[in-house]
């Protein structure tokens, strides 16, 4: 592979948003697919993607987004970044309504919200060269154009460790790795506060993945940045994530910060997920919890708790009532009814 050394420097950022403020509130966020059929397309049912979801972003905060395949993380982040439009809730990014803006105001706000896609092969667009790609941006949003633009993308380039000499090649003529680099490079080209990350190490082999989360780290601290990470991969959440909330069938089921939630999981289904990962020393594995059945379908979702199908401790509450949030200490919440003070959970 081609240039990989790090040269990450931070550009000259304007004040943040306090840190005390959350840089993302997102409060009963809901995100439905309406189900069409007929010849006048009307609506049958709906596909519940995300289901009245709440959380905080702080600022230089790295908060993983994790579950299974379908759950509704990546829905929820595109959602946030209006790429789709909310069914309902609210969204504020540094303290601004993101669902009430208009189309100017939100295409200003993108300036500071980007993401980095999950597939780098189509990602990018094969008819256009990097210097193209990663200067896109800065001509949209008028900040650069010409020779300035160009240094511009080969300072930004160098930021995520691949040449300027790159600039008139197409994306074809990279391998996956050095994809999500240019993915990444156009992604900071604004010098956001904020970037999605949509399992952006998922479609790279193992080796590059490592360099890759490296130089996001590296890139997180130089540019003072906060991500919503979104991933499958429990290993690459616990060694980025600041936190992590845990997602089941488009609700959160536990968030914590990582290292309490990877040592001391609460929600069964958070235990399961743990129990699952592949560990270098067999003997000192625990016991594996095996789930049993299927994700229930987001077009109809079972009462009561969602997870109460396949859990290996429901009792007769989770069948009939949705969970409320608890919190257990500080900033470790769970959405089940074991932890309900006010349940009366069954012993034994």
């Amino acid at each position: 592979m081609d240039e990989l050394e790090h040269q990450v420097t931070a550009p000259n950022h304007t004040a943040r948003l306090d840190q005390r403020t959350p840089l993302l509130v997102v409060r009963d966020l809901v995100k439905h697919f309406p189900i069409r059929t007929g010849f006048l397309r009307k609506a049958v049912g709906a596909v519940r993607a995300v289901d009245r979801v709440s959380f905080d972003l702080e600022s230089d905060e790295t908060l993983g987004l994790v579950g299974e395949s379908g759950c509704g993380k990546t829905t929820l982040g595109r959602t946030i970044l209006r790429l789709v439009e909310p069914t309902s809730g609210r969204a504020f990014f540094k303290g601004k309504d993101l669902f009430a803006a208009s189309g100017e105001e939100m295409r200003k706000l993108r300036r500071h919200m980007q993401m980095v896609f999950q597939d780098p092969y189509a990602s990018l667009n094969p008819r256009m060269t990097v210097e193209q790609i990663v200067g896109m941006p800065l001509s949209i949003h008028g900040i650069a154009r010409g020779r300035q633009r160009q240094e511009r993308v080969c300072e930004l380039l160098g930021q995520v460790g691949l040449a300027p000499r790159f600039l008139s090649r197409y994306p074809h003529e990279f391998s996956g790795g050095q994809r999500q680099r240019i993915g990444l490079a156009r992604a900071l080209a604004l010098n956001p506060d904020l970037i999605l990350c949509d399992e952006p190490v998922s479609a790279l082999d193992v080796s590059v993945q490592a360099q890759v989360l490296n130089l996001l780290q590296d890139i997180k601290k130089a540019f003072r940045l906060s991500y919503l990470l979104i991933s499958h991969d429990l290993a690459v959440v616990r060694h980025l994530a600041d936190r992590t909330a845990v997602m089941y069938l488009g609700k959160i089921a536990e968030i914590a910060r990582s290292e309490d939630l990877f040592t001391h999981p609460a929600h069964p289904y958070t235990q399961a997920l743990l129990s699952a990962i592949p560990s270098a020393s067999p003997g000192q594995r625990g016991q594996q919890i095996l789930l049993s059945g299927d994700v229930p379908t987001p077009i109809s979702p079972p009462p009561g708790c969602r997870f109460h199908p396949r859990c290996p401790v429901a009792f007769d509450r989770c069948r009939l009532e949705e969970p409320i949030e608890v919190e257990l200490e500080p900033a470790h919440r769970v959405a089940c009814h074991l932890y309900d003070p006010h349940a009366a959970v069954p012993s034994g």
